[in-house]
């Protein structure tokens, strides 16, 4: 194991959770106040049934924000594909039904440089959720669910109760002033197995214990805190013409299984 990059993303790790706020030492790392505005009042939308978005740019600011350099890494190599595909457009009532999810990538030459997409794939089923429209921005209306899966992971894990905003550009062209957020449940962590720079392959939960970032979201509102709180942003490229509906075709995992860890959390005080 690399020590110096350990020290880095450890000390990284202990930043974000010792500078935050509450919900046991896991607030936010940075200023996440919505941008100004800018979208025009009379900002109006055609239909857009089969509009596909790709997110082109992630930041995490719930659990860390450690994991962004490799987030953009990711995109930029389409390892981390994932695309909002707009199924339904319900023009006279001012919403949309979306779906959306992580993506195969077919490329018109997989050993070209720069890599060049040919297609995208859903590679896990997706589960439609509604968007309301206000102009050109839009709100996810009801609490939704977002399963990734990425060829760095062992297995999908699923993002629950997510919302969401953003705008979508007048031309069509992408989303800005994109927000999320949702839990990742603490079960689902255990025996989750994610690269890490520097480290290898890790237990995702071993990860955050090492951080002291601990559950901060009740997901089943049971009153005990059972989930990771997910926030963060992006912005997303029109890809309609490169999306493909339909089957799915599934990411082949390059990780190797991971040790199950399953110790309990222990908060900064």
């Amino acid at each position: 194991m690399h020590g110096k990059m350990l020290v880095v993303l450890v000390a990284g790790l202990l930043g974000a959770a010792c500078d935050s706020g509450g919900g046991g030492g896991n607030g936010p790392a940075e200023d996440t106040a919505p941008p100004e505005d800018t979208t025009s009042p009379e900002c109006t939308l055609p239909d857009l049934t089969g509009k596909a978005f790709r997110i082109i740019f992630l930041a995490s600011t719930e659990p860390t924000d450690v994991l962004n350099p490799t987030f953009e890494l990711d995109i930029a190599e389409y390892v981390n594909v994932i695309i909002f595909h707009v199924v339904e457009h319900n023009v006279e009532e001012g919403y949309i039904t979306m779906t959306a999810g992580p993506c195969s990538t077919e490329f018109e030459d997989p050993d070209a440089t720069p890599l060049v997409p040919k297609a995208f794939h859903y590679a896990v089923e997706t589960i439609p959720f509604r968007v309301n429209l206000d102009g050109c921005r839009f709100d996810i209306a009801e609490a939704a669910v977002l399963d990734m899966m990425f060829a760095t992971l062992n297995k999908p894990y699923r993002i629950d109760r997510l919302f969401g905003s953003g705008v979508i550009k007048e031309d069509l062209s992408g989303i800005t002033e994109g927000h999320l957020e949702g839990g990742i449940t603490l079960e689902t962590t255990l025996d989750l197995c994610t690269t890490i720079p520097g480290l290898g392959v890790v237990n995702f939960h071993w990860f955050m214990n090492l951080a002291h970032i601990c559950p901060n979201m009740d997901v089943d509102e049971d009153g005990t805190f059972d989930a990771y709180y997910f926030k963060g942003t992006f912005d997303a490229t029109d890809v309609t013409d490169l999306f493909v509906p339909g089957d799915v075709v599934p990411i082949v995992s390059l990780v190797d299984e991971c040790p199950l860890n399953d110790d309990e959390c222990v908060p900064v005080d």
